[in-house]
């Protein structure tokens, strides 16, 4: 929209705990140009509480509106949109215990009579003429067409449920247990938080030394504990934290002291022996023990091929190099990379697949060819993670040889 439309995008900084630096914030917005001040309630990765409020007067003080991201702090405590001064408050549906595929936007009707409809169709027209149309009163004019009724119902009913159980009360469970999981988990060597906000909701996000966030969850997982891995739809600040990826630990109305002693017990276990995460377990002993001691691993100087490639949804990278025979045979493979136990380990794999292979019949390598190295059902995501050697090989083929015909087997 920005590069449409032709408006800057100016982001505030963080401080080093996690919250917004108010000081700086003050000064770009204070600058007359602002006219959209965009903010999450509660930060998805930091669990940061931010002073929407505050944010609020802020914005209109200095003529600009503010829209706010609800979906991590709606389903945890109470929220009155016109007490904090919201213009725009948006939610998903699924974050507070509805269905999966709607939200909710909430717009100040002031705001909402002087925005145009974005979309046309039924239900949202007033009167139509050969020459024109006019439009319904909102929030009928922004809802064109046949809607998401049986979405919609289950919504209600989910509100209905989280208002017949209180929000203070839920509020109060929330911070509760979000404290003692930060409590528990900065006792654990090894295991970083993520943030050290002043007041922190509904999540814990967390590194563990040594391990990529994906190979933690997996771990995790093993237990019948789930926690998120990954960059969390926050990939800017991950970057800004020096991050590839975190594992993230989420609180809500339902969690107990019990599920929290279990995660900080697990994640003791292996910080405590780290060699239980290679014991008989297919995932341990085929991926993690092949990415503790890979196969032609060091780069080869000079090479014939010479390619690097990531993955950014989880910051795994692999470095391929090649040399080749005049005949068109790999005679020789080497590799370095870092990131998750699978990229790594399927790069060990496939580079020992390599040698002695033909230009030709390396070029026709499938995605089925490099999962079937590993010889273990991967979720399409992991799957991801696995072919990051087979891209390197095929981009870098591209790049030395010219050959254009690679991407269906990439993705």
């Amino acid at each position: 929209m920005a590069a449409e439309r032709g408006f800057d995008l100016v982001f505030a900084p963080l401080t080093p705990t996690g919250e917004l630096d108010m000081d700086a914030l003050t000064a770009l917005v204070s600058g007359g140009r602002t006219r959209m001040l965009t903010v999450a309630h509660v930060s998805n990765v930091l669990g940061t509480v931010n002073p929407v409020a505050e944010l609020a007067e802020l914005a209109h003080k200095h003529g600009a509106l503010i829209c706010v991201d609800g979906a991590q702090a709606v389903s945890h405590q109470p929220v009155d949109v016109q007490a904090m001064g919201a213009d725009f408050y948006a939610f998903s549906g699924h974050k507070m215990c509805g269905p999966t595929g709607i939200g909710v936007l909430y717009g100040r009707r002031a705001v909402l009579d002087a925005t145009p409809p974005f979309m046309g169709g039924g239900d949202m027209i007033e009167t139509v003429a050969l020459t024109g149309s006019t439009f319904v009163s909102p929030p009928y004019k922004f809802e064109a067409g046949t809607p998401s009724i049986a979405e919609a119902v289950g919504l209600g009913e989910a509100a209905a449920f989280l208002e017949e159980l209180g929000r203070e009360p839920i509020q109060a469970h929330v911070e509760l247990l979000t404290d003692y999981a930060t409590e528990r988990l900065s006792t654990l060597p090894g295991v970083s938080l993520v943030g050290s906000p002043r007041t922190r909701s509904g999540a814990v996000a967390f590194t563990v030394e040594g391990l990529h966030a994906h190979d933690v969850a997996h771990w995790l997982d093993m237990a019948g504990i789930a926690v998120r891995a990954g960059h969390h739809c926050a990939m800017p600040l991950h970057t800004s934290l020096n991050l590839t990826a975190s594992s993230r630990a989420s609180v809500a109305l339902y969690t107990t002291v019990a599920e929290i002693d279990a995660l900080v017990d697990r994640l003791a276990l292996v910080q405590k022996e780290p060699a239980v995460m290679f014991s008989a377990d297919d995932y341990r002993t085929i991926i993690l023990e092949e990415a503790r001691s890979p196969q032609h691993y060091g780069l080869l100087k000079p090479a014939d091929l010479d390619h690097e490639e990531h993955n950014p949804l989880c910051g795994d990278q692999v470095h391929l190099t090649l040399r080749i025979d005049p005949d068109g045979i790999i005679r020789e493979v080497g590799w370095e990379g870092a990131g998750c136990a699978i990229s790594q380990a399927s790069t060990s794999f496939f580079s020992d697949h390599l040698l002695g292979m033909s230009l030709d019949d390396a070029r026709r390598i499938t995605r089925e060819d490099v999962l079937d190295l590993i010889g273990l059902p991967l979720m399409p995501n992991r799957q991801r993670c696995a072919l990051l050697p087979l891209k390197a090989l095929l981009l870098g083929l591209r790049d030395t040889h010219g050959w254009e015909q690679v991407e269906d087997s990439i993705e």
